[in-house]
């Protein structure tokens, strides 16, 4: 086991630090990470992140703890979310967000001034949780952008960085980006500028896994 879930400590579970002293403790024993799907909303999603925070920076595995979901981040006065990201990047924790349903979308800008670690994800691809998720991590980033109402290009850009090195970040894969040496996975789209790809989702024209060729214009290679 590399990465030891949790889930809101004190929504979940009803004891946050009880649940939060397990997570840690097998993290310091077996030498893994934790992910924490954190959903509590308002105040109580927030204090939570503090107790995360703290616990971090004392067990020194900075890098290796993430709030997934973070509802309460996208929900908290400007004021508290700059402290609250000073205070993740700090110690070393980040976030990731899903733009699920209606729930509220860490906010991208305020995590990338601070510093903090963010990323994107897919939270169901077609499955009980909902029928709308495709695995198109484009299409994921172009709907944070959409509900963080994120609309300068630079803006935008601070999605697509958080929906590409901000997940290799998180995941500690190196050899990731468009560099000698970095694994060739990536893709290929008509657009102007990376802004413009991102809200227009274009189709893919190439894409790459591991330096073979897999899909020209929406198609499988070969087909």
């Amino acid at each position: 086991v590399e990465v030891i879930g949790g889930l809101d400590p004190a929504g979940y579970d009803g004891n946050p630090n009880g649940q939060l002293d397990v997570l840690f403790d097998l993290a310091e024993k077996y030498g893994a990470g934790i992910d924490i799907h954190l959903h509590d909303r308002g105040a109580l999603g927030a204090w939570q992140y503090d107790l995360i925070a703290a616990r971090t920076k004392a067990t020194g595995l900075a890098g290796r703890v993430t709030i997934s979901h973070a509802y309460a981040m996208g929900e908290v006065e400007p004021g508290e979310q700059r402290r609250i990201a000073e205070s993740l990047a700090d110690a070393g924790v980040s976030m990731v967000t899903c733009a699920v349903g209606s729930s509220p979308v860490v906010p991208v800008r305020v995590m990338a001034a601070a510093g903090a670690g963010l990323a994107l994800g897919n939270d169901g691809i077609r499955d009980l949780w909902t029928p709308y998720g495709d695995g198109d991590m484009l299409r994921r980033i172009m709907q944070v952008a959409f509900r963080d109402r994120l609309v300068a290009d630079e803006e935008i850009e601070l999605a697509l960085v958080a929906g590409t090195y901000g997940g290799a970040a998180l995941l500690g894969i190196e050899d990731y980006g468009l560099r000698v040496g970095a694994a060739a996975d990536l893709f290929t789209v008509d657009a102007e500028t990376p802004a413009a790809a991102v809200v227009s989702v274009p189709p893919r024209a190439l894409v790459v896994k591991r330096g073979r060729v897999v899909a020209r214009h929406g198609s499988l290679a070969g087909n």
